[in-house]
This record gives C-alpha cells, structure tokens and sequence, in this order.
C-alpha cells in the first residue's frame, strides 16, 4: 500500500467525524429522542471544545416569539443593523483562519 501524503489527515478525519457524532447526540437529547446526564453532557461539551475548539461566549440570541410580519419596519431595521454591525466585526478582526466551521 502507498504511503499517505498527509498521515495526520486520517486521524483529523476521525477528530472531524467523532466531533458529528458528540454534536448528533447533544441535538438528539435536546430534542427529546436520547436523555443524557448532566455527566455526559459535560463530557461531551468538553470532548468538542478540544476538537474543534471552544465556541464564542457572546453570541447575541434575541428570542421572540412573533413572525416577521408582526415586526414594525423600525424593529426589522434594528435587527439588521445589529447583525450587520456583527458580521463586520468579525470580519474587522482580520478573522482568516480558513479551518474554522462556519
């Protein structure tokens, strides 16, 4: 058999693949199909932060429970603006770390 051009390549395949599984499970008992101990849950958290890294701590969520037709014109702008001003913020940080998952 040849020689692999890259040998790391397989083992970050498997970092990759195992990542989508611990990610599949976290999904599968927040959707209510697995339950999962609080044990588990920080393993898992603590499994994908030292594969793929840990996740940014300030996301801004905002959580409504209204459609869009019910939102004025005034707070469809706002919620523009806000995530306009977030994606030229990262893009200001000089982010070029082409590896990241977007």
């Amino acid at each position: 058999m040849a020689a692999r051009i890259n040998p790391r390549h397989c083992q970050m395949i498997r970092d990759k693949i195992q990542a989508s599984e611990l990610i599949n499970r976290l999904h599968d008992d927040a959707m209510g199909k697995i339950t999962l101990t609080v044990g588990q849950r920080d393993s898992i958290k603590y499994l994908i932060t030292q594969s793929i890294g840990a996740p940014p701590q300030s996301i801004a969520v905002d959580y409504t429970d209204r459609s869009v037709d019910e939102l004025s014109d005034a707070e469809l702008y706002d919620i523009l603006k806000s995530r306009d001003r977030r994606g030229t913020a990262e893009t200001e940080a000089g982010s070029s770390d082409d590896s990241a998952v977007h």
